[in-house]
């Protein structure tokens, strides 16, 4: 699942996709939707839940406090 303020387009000549509207709450809402699957669906041996990021600050992508959005 990708969360908004994600795009493919610096790797794609053509079809990229590009999701905008990313903000700390939206965010947030997604996160604990996650987490409230992980902890109320799944089984005790299935709860494993990844953060990724690929550090790729020129596509805005990455787990870093940064000037626009802080630690937040």
């Amino acid at each position: 699942m990708r969360h908004a303020g994600w795009g493919n387009s610096p790797g794609r000549e053509r079809g990229a996709i590009i999701l905008t509207g990313s903000t700390q709450e939206l965010h947030g809402y997604w996160l604990q939707t996650i987490v409230q699957d992980t902890l109320f669906i799944r089984r005790l041996r299935e709860r494993i839940l990844f953060v990724n990021a690929w550090n790729e600050w020129a596509e805005g992508n990455h787990l870093e406090p940064d000037r626009h959005w802080g630690c937040g």
